[in-house]
């Protein structure tokens, strides 16, 4: 009992050491423990607000593109919609302004060269109709003059004719009077 009550006695004391070294590693580990929870927390908010601000500045970039996009096609199609209603019209004039090579470019350079081919029909077919115009003055001119030259040729075979006649009504006179002689020369001789 003796013995036991000193290992008691003299172990007791080392126990409390060692239960409080033990209860102030406990506090210790408590405290790394709520410390690692709080940096853990701490951090998992930075995580979530940079992935929020991640997610912000991606739909801000995606709705810029997007507009962007949109606008790189929608501008070109309506100024070829413009020029196209244009050339509908017939203002051939619009100037087709082509600042790519994309499918846009290509429809731009297509209205432009549509343009031009029309430009030079409408050139060519003025100057057929002034070519009509010219000759068809000069056709009437033409009409009018041979109309003139043949009036006045009607009125001089309307001369002729009446010259014929009295020559006829001349040569019949005389042919009587030719005939009243040679009686008269017979009947005479």
């Amino acid at each position: 009992v003796e013995a036991t009550m000193t290992r008691t006695e003299g172990v007791r004391p080392v126990e409390v050491v060692w239960r409080k070294k033990v209860a102030q590693l406990m506090e210790v580990v408590a405290r790394a423990n709520a410390a690692a929870a709080e940096a853990t927390l701490a951090s998992q908010q930075r995580a979530v607000l940079m992935l929020v601000g991640l997610l912000g500045a991606a739909m801000v970039i995606g709705a810029f593109l997007g507009w962007r996009t949109t606008r790189g096609i929608t501008v070109p199609v309506a100024r070829a919609v413009k020029v196209a209603e244009r050339i509908a019209e017939g203002d051939l004039t619009s100037t087709v302004e082509i600042t790519s090579e994309d499918e846009i470019g290509r429809l731009l350079q297509a209205i432009h060269g549509m343009q031009d081919r029309l430009r030079a029909l409408v050139g060519d077919i003025r100057q057929s109709a002034d070519s009509i115009q010219t000759a068809s003055t000069e056709v009437a001119v033409g009409n009018q003059d041979l109309s003139q030259r043949t009036e006045e040729t009607a009125s001089n075979l309307q001369q002729t004719a009446s010259s014929m006649t009295q020559l006829t009504s001349t040569v019949n006179q005389s042919a009587e009077a030719a005939s009243q002689a040679n009686q008269m020369a017979s009947s005479a001789s």
